[in-house]
């Protein structure tokens, strides 16, 4: 992995539950790491038909150099917006993450 390619700033939360006063669970986002270098690979928007109905998907890329463990629950953030991941290459030989992601509407 080239360092001078983690040219962008993102954030990897993992998912928790939080209980009200009232004794209801709510859903909760707390991040793991916060200002991790990455490398956005690639970014494509493809037009699907789900239910009738026509989106534009975009799927990202995010190489990152972290020693820390990531799996598919976790979701990152770059650039104010949400990714969902969808599928994660360790790739070991280039010491690098290579993660797969979908953009989420909250």
């Amino acid at each position: 992995m080239e360092a001078g390619k983690l040219t962008e700033r993102i954030t990897i939360q993992r998912p928790g539950v939080e209980r009200n006063i009232y004794g209801a669970t709510q859903p909760t986002w707390t991040d793991v790491v916060a200002d991790l270098p990455a490398a956005v690979n690639y970014v494509r928007g493809d037009r699907e038909i789900d239910n009738e109905e026509i989106f534009h998907g975009r799927i990202t890329t995010f190489s990152i150099r972290w020693r820390g463990e990531v799996n598919e629950e976790m979701r990152i953030l770059w650039n104010e917006l949400k990714y969902r991941i969808l599928s994660i290459d360790r790739r070991t030989h280039r010491r690098e993450y290579l993660i797969r992601t979908e953009l989420i509407n909250e």
